[in-house]
């Protein structure tokens, strides 16, 4: 009987893991468009857009919800443009030691036919002239939101999951490549002449 409620039991959580985990219909990626992350003070543009959409029937997403974390020795968030998806609401940057976090959600856009939208376009500074690094631009579950992702009806959840492997790990200075000569030359005197006084630089 005792393995019979194991197997029950395993069969439940294995369910569960899939209900939770195994059903997410979009996924929300970043990509660095311009700027470098690994050059102190330039100035980084990140995409945030939908890359993967396997609902079906198929399904424009409408509005969203999310977190964007990074690290202050690192970054300095400078601003963002809206996408698809109507103008941007903030509740600015909240902070806690060291670590940045702004939710961002948008107005909404029961227009949209595009399923895979640009949902923003966010900005950041390396900080200059040092910055810590490896660092990270994550991107996440807004904890006070009902749902990542709406359809383009504004109000049926779907399932989302969050990619930022292109921003993860940033900063890492590229390894110099190359020689450097070092090299003499006397600037006065005659090497030839005994007694003479040689100047090299």
């Amino acid at each position: 009987m005792s393995r019979i409620r194991l197997s029950n039991w395993l069969f439940a959580a294995v369910i569960l893991l899939v209900c939770t985990h195994g059903f997410a219909q979009v996924t929300i990626s970043t990509a660095i468009e311009s700027g470098n992350p690994a050059q102190a003070g330039d100035i980084i543009e990140v995409g945030v857009h939908i890359s993967a959409n396997t609902t079906s029937p198929s399904t424009a997403p409408g509005n969203f919800a999310i977190r964007v974390r990074w690290i202050s020795t690192s970054l300095t968030y400078i601003g963002a443009d809206a996408g698809e998806l109507g103008a941007l609401v903030s509740g600015g940057v909240e902070a806690d030691f060291l670590s940045r976090w702004m939710d961002i959600t948008a107005a909404g856009n029961a227009a949209n036919a595009n399923l895979t939208p640009r949902l923003m376009t966010l900005r950041f500074q390396v900080n200059a002239p040092t910055y810590d690094f490896p660092y990270s631009l994550i991107i996440e579950e807004d904890p006070d939101a009902a749902q990542a992702v709406l359809a383009d009806d504004l109000a049926t959840a779907i399932a989302a999951d969050f990619d930022y492997s292109a921003t993860d790990g940033l900063g890492e200075p590229a390894p110099l490549t190359g020689n450097v000569t070092i090299s003499t030359v006397i600037e006065s005197g005659d090497p030839s002449q005994p007694g003479d006084i040689l100047e090299v630089a």
